[in-house]
C-alpha cells in the first residue's frame, strides 16, 4: 500500500479514479467498506461520489446487462490485475458489498471534511470541553452581525468603549469617510473565523483598549510628524518664491516643474512625494528657468535657487529615510480601531456561544488542531483510527492548512499499518483561496506546507515521503479535440505570466484528447468601443443572445448552453435580459426571491405597516401601483399619498397613503392587518394587491419561507423583516432539474460541471486587487507594544518592510485569475465563446484577460489590428431531434382564500352545549335561547345571526334556517309588541335576592304603567315554568312597585303563548 497522489486536470476522470480505487479496496475484501473514509469538498460532490460508487458496484454485480459500461469494461479488468482475483469472485463480492451497504448504510463513509470533523467533535465533546448537546451554527456572518450590534449597543454604558467608538467615528468623519463604523467592525470581526488569524489573534488577546489607545497615539504622532515636516518644507519654499514675486509658471516646465512640487508638499499630498523628471532635471542640471524667461525673472530665481535646492535635498533625504515607516504606520492606523475592539467582539461571541450552546462550523478544525498538531497519537482519534484505515481525499487543492494537518495523524496511522491512502487534486482549479484553501500545500506534497517545527510533524512528513507515489491524469475525456488543443496552447502561454514559484502548478497542463471526440470550436469576440454604438455591457448582452439563438438554430437545446460569469451582479443582469428576450433561464441569481417585483411589493407593504415613517417602502408600493397603470404618474401619486408632506412636516400623513391605495382599488385596514399572524398577513397582502390571480412561484416560495420561520414564536412582522434583510440574498426559487433553459451561473458554481456550449462574457478581468487585509508580525522597536498588525495589500505597501509579502499576495492573486480562467475554458464539450474587450493600445505584460488573449493570438500569428472576431475549429451541426411531449400540470391562478370566510371556531359553545348529555333538541333550544338573549328588536335578528356565523357557532345553513324560525316567531301578532317596545328592554339580567339566590329572567320590558316579564321555552309545557316566572315577577315587583305581567312563550313547531298571573 502507499500514499498515492493523483495530479489531475479538467475532464481527466478524477472522480472515476476515486471510485475505481474505492471499488478496488472493497472488492478485495467486502467488509473493508466499513473502514474506508472518502472525503470531498461539498455535499453535492459527496452525494455524486456515493451514487457513482453504488452505480458502479451495481453494474459489476449485474455485469451481463452492463457489458458496455465503464465499470465493467474498464474497472473490472483493472481491479482483477491489481487484486489477482478471478472475475467471478469480484462480481460476487460486488453483490456482497451492495448488500452490506444497504443494510448498514451509516457505515458507508463518504462525506465532506466538515461533516467528518463534526462527527469527531460530537464524539469527543466532553474531552474538548464543549457542551454535549451543542448545536452547529452555519450562518457565521449573521451571528457576527449580531455580536457587532451588541457591541455598539454598549456604547453609552461602558465608558472606555464609548470613548473609543466615538473617537473612531470622529476619525472617519475627519477623513470624509462614511461615519458608520459598523461595517468596518464587521469586516475585521470576520477575521475571527479565518484559520490564518488564530496565531496573530493570540498575540493581541492580552492588549486592552488602554493599550491600543497608547499605540494609536504613537502611530498618530509619527504620521503627524512626517506630514508636518513635508508641509513645513513646502510652505517655506513657497514663501521664498512669493517673496520674490514669482509664480509657478516662471520656473522651468511651469506647472509641471519644481514650483508645483513644492506646492504639493505644502498641501501634504503624500502620493506625489516622488519628484518627476522635470523636477529632478532642475536640481541635477541647475536649470531653473525656461529659455523664454525674462532677465528680471531669471535674476529673482537665481537669488533663491540655492536655498530652494537645499530645501529640496533636505526633504528628499528625509523622505527617503522615513517614507517607508510613514506608509506603514498610516496604513496600520486605517484598521487599528476595529482591530482594537476585536477582542471585545470575541468576548461577546464566546459568551453568546456558551449561553446558547452553539459551535461555529469554522471552529471545527481550530478545536481539533489545538490537540492533534503536537501529539504523536491524539486521543480524540483513537476510536476513529481504529474504525478507519483507508483514506481517499478529493479536491485537495481546496483543502485548508488546518484541515490537512488535522487529517495527518489518521494518514500516518494508516500508512504505519501499510494501508492505502489517496489524494486527488488539481492546482489549476484552486479557486477557493478566500475560504482558506491553500493550493501550495498540494504543490508541496509530499512535504508538509508550513509544517510546525517539532519532532511529531517531522516524523509525519518523513512517513509521507517514504510512501509517496505520484501519478498524473493527463487525458481529457470531456472536451472535443479542438478545445483540448486550444487550452493546451493557451495555458502553456499564460503560465509564463506566473511567478517562478507558481509555474509548477501548470507544469502538467498539457492534456491528450481522451474522448475520441473530433471537432470543437473556440471563438474570441473583442469589443471595440470605437466601432460599436453599444457600451460594453450592452454589447455583451447582445452577443450572448446572438450566440444562444445561433446554437439553438443548429440543434442545441437551451439546457445545453451555459453562460458563466465572474460576479453575481453580471449573472443577474444577463439572466434578466435573456428572460426579457423570451429565452428561458435557470439561474440562482435570477431566481432570487428579492429579484421578484411582487415579492418586493409584499415586503415593502409589511415594512409600511410596521413603520409609518418608512417613506422608501411607501414609494416602492406606490411605484408598483403606478407601473401597473397605462399612464403612470409617480410624482402625482407620491404627492397624493402625502409623501412630500411627510418629508417636510412632523404631521403623520399615513391616512393619505392608505386613501391613495383605496382610490386605486386596494382597500385595507392597517390596524386589522397587523393583528393577523405573519403568514396570514403576507397571504392577505397578496390577495389585496390582486397577485393571486396568476400563479407566481416567487410568492409561493416566499410564503414557504414565512411558514418555515413561523415555528419561531418570537417572529412577529418586525422580526420577520430583520430576518428577510439578513437572508434575502440566499432565498431563491428551487427549480427541478432537466428544465430546457439556459444555465446562467457564476464560475465558482460551474466548477465540476460541463456543458456542450459555454459562453464567457465580460472577460476583461484583471488581478483582483481587493482591499484584503494581511496579517504581519511587527517586530518593530518603535512600536514594541504592537506584536502583530493588519496591513492592506495596495501597491504602495510594496515600499515598506513588508514588500515581499505584498509581492507574494499579488502573485497569488494572479494565480487566482489564471485558475478561474482555466475553470471557465475547460467547461465546454463542444463550443466555447469568449466575449472580451480590446487590449490597451500598447499591451504590456500587465495581467489582464484581454492582454492574455492578445498575447496568445499574437504568438500564434493570428492578431490583426482592428479585427474583432477570431475562431479555431468549426461549429457543430447537430441533428435537431423532436422534443418528447411531457405531461404537465399548470396552475393558471393562485388558489388562495381567507380562511376566516371558510372556517369558524366556536368559542361560545360551552354556554349552551353539553355533548355528553344533551339531546339534539336540547342543543337547538339552548342555541335559540342564546340568540334571543342578544335580540332587542326585529331589526337585530339578521346582524346577530351573522355574528354567530362569524364566530363559528352556526354555519350558513343554520343561519338561514334560524332566520326563518325567528322571524316567524317575532312576527306573531301577540309576540310582535314584545320586540317593538316603547319601554326599556333588559335581557338576561341577574337579580340577587336577600337570601343569596339569583334569578335570571330571559327578558324584562320596563314600561310606564307595568313591567312585562318574559321567559322563552322550546320544550313541552310544565307548571314549573309558570312557577319560575311567578318568582321572577314577585322579585321584580318589590324592586319597581309596579304591576307585573308574566308571559311564557313557547317556540316549537307551533308557537304557544301562556299568560302567568
Amino acid at each position: 500500500m502507499s500514499f498515492t497522489v493523483y495530479k489531475s486536470s479538467a475532464g481527466s476522470g478524477k472522480t472515476f479514479t476515486l471510485v475505481k480505487e474505492y471499488i478496488n479496496l472493497v472488492l478485495a475484501d467486502p467488509n473493508r467498506y466499513r473502514h474506508i473514509l472518502a472525503i470531498t469538498f461539498t455535499n453535492k460532490a459527496a452525494n455524486e461520489m456515493k451514487q457513482r460508487i453504488l452505480g458502479s458496484l451495481a453494474e459489476i454485480a449485474d455485469h451481463k446487462n452492463h457489458m458496455g459500461s465503464s465499470a465493467v469494461s474498464i474497472m473490472l479488468p483493472d481491479i482483477g490485475k491489481k487484486t489477482g482475483l478471478q472475475t467471478e469472485v469480484l462480481i460476487e463480492n460486488a453483490s456482497k458489498v451492495l448488500t452490506l451497504i444497504l443494510h448498514n448504510y451509516t457505515d458507508f463513509a463518504v462525506s465532506t471534511i466538515d461533516s467528518f470533523m463534526h462527527r469527531v467533535i460530537r464524539s469527543f465533546a466532553f474531552d474538548l470541553h464543549i457542551p454535549l448537546d451543542f448545536e452547529v451554527e452555519m450562518e457565521s456572518d449573521a451571528l457576527l452581525n449580531k455580536m457587532v450590534d451588541v457591541l455598539i449597543s454598549r456604547a453609552g454604558t461602558e465608558e472606555k468603549l464609548t470613548r473609543f467608538l466615538v473617537e473612531f467615528t470622529r476619525i472617519k468623519a475627519d477623513d470624509e469617510k462614511n461615519w458608520n463604523i459598523e461595517l468596518d467592525i464587521f469586516k475585521i470581526a470576520e477575521l475571527l473565523l479565518k484559520e490564518d488569524s488564530n496565531r496573530y489573534l493570540n498575540k493581541l488577546n492580552s492588549l486592552t483598549l488602554e493599550d491600543f489607545t497608547k499605540i494609536i497615539r504613537i502611530l498618530q504622532d509619527h504620521v503627524f510628524s512626517f506630514e508636518s515636516r513635508i508641509k513645513n518644507t513646502g510652505n517655506e519654499a513657497l514663501e521664498l518664491i512669493r517673496s520674490q514675486g514669482l509664480q509657478q509658471g516662471d520656473f522651468s516646465h511651469g506647472r509641471s516643474g519644481i514650483g508645483k512640487y513644492f506646492q504639493n508638499l505644502a498641501e501634504g499630498i503624500v502620493d506625489k512625494l516622488e519628484p518627476n523628471s522635470y523636477v529632478r532635471k532642475t536640481i541635477e542640471e541647475n536649470k531653473w528657468t525656461s529659455y523664454s524667461a525674462k532677465p528680471d525673472v531669471i535674476q529673482k530665481i537665481d537669488a533663491i535657487s540655492e536655498k530652494l535646492s537645499r530645501l529640496y535635498t533636505e526633504i528628499q533625504d528625509f523622505i527617503q529615510k522615513n517614507l517607508s515607516l510613514y506608509i506603514l504606520y498610516a496604513d496600520i492606523l486605517q484598521n487599528i480601531y476595529p482591530l482594537a475592539i476585536l477582542h471585545e467582539i470575541d468576548t461577546i461571541l464566546n459568551e453568546y456561544k456558551q449561553e446558547n450552546g452553539i459551535l461555529l462550523i469554522s471552529e471545527f478544525n481550530k478545536r481539533i488542531a489545538e490537540i492533534v498538531l503536537h501529539e504523536p497519537v491524539p486521543f480524540i482519534y483513537e476510536r476513529v483510527g481504529e474504525k478507519y484505515g483507508y483514506f481517499l481525499i478529493d479536491e485537495f487543492q481546496d483543502t485548508s492548512v488546518l484541515q490537512w494537518q488535522n487529517l495527518l495523524p489518521l494518514i500516518e496511522n494508516a500508512l504505519a499499518v501499510n494501508n492505502f491512502t489517496m489524494i486527488v487534486g488539481d492546482g489549476k482549479q484552486a479557486i477557493y483561496r478566500w475560504r482558506s484553501g491553500e493550493v501550495e500545500q498540494f504543490a508541496a506534497l509530499p512535504d508538509i506546507y508550513n509544517m510546525p517545527d517539532d519532532p511529531v510533524n517531522k516524523q509525519r512528513q518523513s512517513m509521507l515521503k517514504r510512501n509517496y507515489q505520484p501519478h498524473v491524469l493527463n487525458s481529457n475525456f470531456r472536451s472535443a479535440n479542438e478545445i483540448v488543443n486550444f487550452n493546451n496552447r493557451f495555458f502553456t502561454m499564460v503560465s509564463n505570466f506566473l511567478d517562478e514559484s507558481k509555474k509548477g502548478i501548470y507544469e502538467d497542463v498539457i492534456q491528450h484528447p481522451g474522448s475520441k471526440k473530433t471537432g470543437g470550436y473556440v471563438e474570441f469576440n473583442f469589443y471595440d468601443k470605437q466601432l460599436s454604438e453599444l457600451n460594453f455591457e450592452e454589447y455583451n448582452i447582445h452577443e450572448i443572445r446572438v450566440r444562444i439563438n445561433d446554437s439553438v438554430s443548429r440543434g442545441y437545446r437551451y439546457q445545453d448552453i451555459a453562460v458563466l460569469c465572474r460576479s453575481n451582479n453580471n449573472a443577474a443582469t444577463i439572466a434578466t435580459s435573456l428572460l426579457e428576450a423570451g429565452i428561458p433561464v435557470v439561474s440562482a441569481e435570477s431566481l432570487l426571491l428579492t429579484n421578484s417585483k411582487n415579492v418586493r411589493l409584499v415586503i415593502a407593504s409589511v415594512k409600511t405597516l410596521i413603520n409609518k415613517k418608512d417613506h422608501v417602502s411607501k414609494t416602492d408600493v406606490i411605484r408598483w401601483v403606478e407601473n401597473n397603470k397605462e399612464s403612470p404618474d409617480l410624482h402625482t401619486a407620491m404627492k397624493e399619498a402625502g409623501l412630500f408632506l411627510s418629508l417636510n412636516k412632523e404631521t403623520d400623513f399615513t391616512d393619505n397613503f392608505f386613501n391613495y391605495l383605496e382610490k386605486n382599488g386596494i382597500s385595507c385596514d392597517p390596524s386589522k392587518l397587523l393583528t393577523l399572524p405573519l403568514y396570514e398577513l403576507c397571504e392577505e397582502l397578496i390577495r389585496l394587491f390582486g397577485l393571486a390571480e396568476k400563479q407566481d412561484p416567487y410568492l409561493q416560495f416566499l410564503l414557504d419561507a414565512v411558514l418555515d420561520q413561523s415555528t419561531d414564536p418570537t417572529l412577529d412582522a418586525s422580526a420577520f423583516i430583520d430576518w428577510w434583510e439578513e437572508k434575502k440574498e440566499k432565498l431563491s426559487v428551487i427549480v427541478p432539474e432537466g428544465l430546457d433553459a439556459v444555465h446562467v451561473m457564476t464560475i465558482h458554481k460551474a466548477k465540476g460541471l460541463e456543458f456542450p456550449v459555454v459562453i464567457y462574457p465580460f472577460a476583461n478581468n484583471r488581478i483582483n486587487k481587493t482591499k484584503n487585509l494581511l496579517w504581519v508580525d511587527m517586530n518593530d522597536d518603535k512600536l514594541a507594544e504592537l506584536p502583530a498588525a493588519l496591513i492592506s495589500t495596495t501597491s504602495i505597501m510594496g515600499n515598506t518592510q513588508f514588500g515581499d509579502l505584498i509581492a507574494e499576495e499579488e502573485s497569488k492573486s494572479l494565480l487566482d485569475l489564471v485558475n478561474i480562467l482555466y475553470v471557465v475554458l475547460t467547461r465546454p464539450t463542444d463550443e466555447l465563446y469568449i466575449i472580451t474587450a480590446m487590449p490597451p493600445a500598447n499591451p504590456t505584460q500587465t495581467a489582464t484577460l484581454p492582454v492574455f488573449f492578445y498575447q496568445f493570438l499574437l504568438q500564434n500569428e493570428e492578431w490583426e489590428t482592428g479585427k474583432m472576431l477570431y475562431h479555431f475549429g468549426q461549429k457543430t451541426k447537430k441533428i435537431i431531434q423532436a422534443k418528447q411531449a411531457q405531461r404537465q400540470w399548470k396552475s393558471e391562478a393562485w388558489i388562495s382564500h381567507d380562511w376566516v370566510d371558510r372556517i369558524r371556531i366556536s368559542r361560545q359553545a360551552p354556554k349552551y352545549l353539553n355533548t355528553e348529555t344533551d339531546t339534539d333538541k336540547t342543543k337547538w333550544g339552548n342555541l335559540i335561547h342564546e340568540i334571543l338573549a342578544d335580540i332587542t328588536t326585529k331589526d337585530d335578528v339578521n346582524p346577530v345571526l351573522e355574528v354567530y356565523r362569524q364566530q363559528g357557532i352556526i354555519n350558513l345553513t343554520d343561519q338561514q334556517q334560524l332566520l326563518e324560525i325567528l322571524l316567524d316567531f317575532i312576527n306573531h301578532p301577540e309576540i310582535r309588541p314584545f320586540f317593538s317596545p316603547s319601554g326599556e328592554v333588559i335581557n338576561e339580567v341577574e337579580i340577587l335576592l336577600p337570601n343569596g339566590k339569583i334569578y335570571r329572567p330571559d327578558r324584562v320590558i320596563v314600561e310606564k304603567e307595568a313591567i312585562i316579564v318574559i321567559d322563552f321555552k322550546t320544550g313541552v309545557y310544565s307548571e314549573k315554568h309558570e312557577e319560575q316566572v311567578r318568582n321572577y315577577m314577585h322579585a321584580i315587583s318589590e324592586m319597581y312597585e309596579r304591576v307585573c305581567v308574566g308571559k311564557l312563550l313557547y317556540l316549537n313547531e307551533k308557537i304557544k303563548i301562556i299568560p302567568v298571573h
